[in-house]
């Protein structure tokens, strides 16, 4: 029995070669995340810029390391992974900073 064609809808698109191409293809230089979209990123503490070190963005500020899963930056705090020393978040060198704007946005 011969494999079916490309066109047949036994078999599936990506084996096909249809379809989108990830992008961890498309970008393998910046682990799958658009360079356009690592110019606007900012740690979410912070603010600052990130540097894409060992397939994680790292803010530059702060520390924290954020994964990176099929080209797309997991961006939550509670997710990444703190630097070496730093055992919760509250001990992050920026988190009163982040404190206090969160106070002065709320009108305390």
């Amino acid at each position: 029995m011969s494999e079916p064609e490309a066109s047949s809808p036994t078999r599936p698109l990506r084996q096909a070669g249809v379809g989108p191409v990830p992008t961890t293809a498309r970008y393998p230089e910046t682990c799958g995340v658009p360079p356009d979209l690592l110019e606007i990123l900012v740690c979410p503490m912070a603010h600052a810029e990130l540097r894409l070190e060992n397939g994680y963005l790292v803010c530059t500020r702060c520390g924290p390391r954020f994964a990176i899963d099929d080209g797309i930056p997991i961006m939550l705090i509670e997710e990444a992974k703190l630097p070496d020393g730093v055992t919760r978040i509250e001990d992050l060198p920026c988190y009163s900073e982040v404190a206090k704007r969160e106070e002065k946005s709320r009108g305390k």
